[in-house]
């Protein structure tokens, strides 16, 4: 009986040491960190800490010095930031492999082995008890059935929640910020129809958890362009028009005037292609450029302009 209360005890004690003290016990929930090694040498002195509420709450790596998996508990305050850092010091860092697993057992990050490097932040992310929502976001986003007005947008999710919020940037503007209109969707996949002809877009999505709360922007982000209708100056937001946006191969570029030059640059400036088309509808078979983002630049008698295009 004395070794039942022993082992209750030592239990116990060390759960309440182990505890977060920035927050109520009531308010937290159990992550693990899942530390690995890639030969069975533990980490090798490599330690990393984990920051919540503004203090250091766990430091992990100094124990795990043999084996392959350590496993450790992290208890985290619900609703609040919280931040993985790799400290300074030890060896063999391109051993080093970490996990974050939720309360729910969902993995929300992991940094691989010879990814990522110390004295810095690896991961930070708000705790959730109850919901593992806000930690994904949708990937493999695609776009179908373009028209001059509108798209079907899909996208694979790894959480299912209600509602969606769909960005759409014009002209490659980048990442959406806190400043950038959103749609709120219900239904998966969505087809909007109140896009502009001609027109370059970037879509990005992000789950929608609640009325206060929502996960990262989708990571991977879909460039399209909507049709055109040439016979319809109205139509013509730009001078010159390029389609498909991305490629596989064969882009096309249309004007109402005589197209004089065409020239195709890669990210840092380095010339990949000129012409001289002297027609309003010529193509280009981009079979020569390897996958990646392109600029071109487009002139007649009286204009030019530069526009971003990816080769697939």
């Amino acid at each position: 009986m004395k070794k039942i209360y022993f082992f209750i005890f030592l239990f116990f004690s060390s759960f309440a040491f182990s505890q977060n003290s920035t927050c109520e016990m009531i308010d937290q929930c159990i992550y693990t960190l899942r530390l690995m090694s890639i030969d069975g040498s533990g980490w090798n002195g490599n330690t990393m800490k984990v920051i919540q509420n503004n203090e250091v709450i766990l430091t992990v790596g100094e124990s795990f010095t043999t084996g392959n998996v350590m496993d450790v508990n992290l208890f985290l305050c619900d609703n609040a930031p919280f931040e993985l850092f790799w400290n300074e010091g030890g060896q063999f860092s391109e051993k080093v492999k970490v996990l974050v697993i939720s309360a729910n057992a969902n993995v929300v990050f992991i940094k691989e082995f010879g990814v990522g490097v110390s004295n810095s932040t690896l991961f930070s992310a708000t705790a959730h008890c109850n919901s593992d929502c806000c930690f994904f976001y949708p990937f493999n986003l695609e776009v179908s059935s373009i028209t001059e007005t509108s798209a079907l947008l899909t996208w694979q999710n790894e959480y299912n929640p209600s509602q969606w919020d769909i960005a759409l940037l014009e002209d490659f503007s980048g990442f959406p910020g806190e400043t950038t209109p959103f749609t709120t969707v219900n239904n998966y996949p969505f087809l909007i129809s109140t896009l502009q002809p001609c027109t370059n877009y970037t879509f990005y999505v992000r789950y929608r958890c609640s009325e206060t709360s929502y996960s990262w922007w989708s990571q991977q982000n879909v460039i399209f362009s909507t049709e055109c209708n040439l016979s319809l100056a109205t139509s013509i937001k730009r001078n010159f028009v390029i389609s498909p946006n991305p490629v596989d191969e064969i882009l096309r570029i249309s004007s109402l005037e005589n197209i004089e030059t065409i020239t195709i640059y890669n990210v840092i400036g380095q010339k990949q292609y000129k012409n001289y088309p002297n027609t309003t509808n010529t193509v280009i078979n981009t079979i020569f450029l390897s996958p990646g983002i392109y600029f071109i630049s487009i002139s007649n008698s009286t204009q030019s302009e530069t526009m971003k295009f990816i080769k697939k």
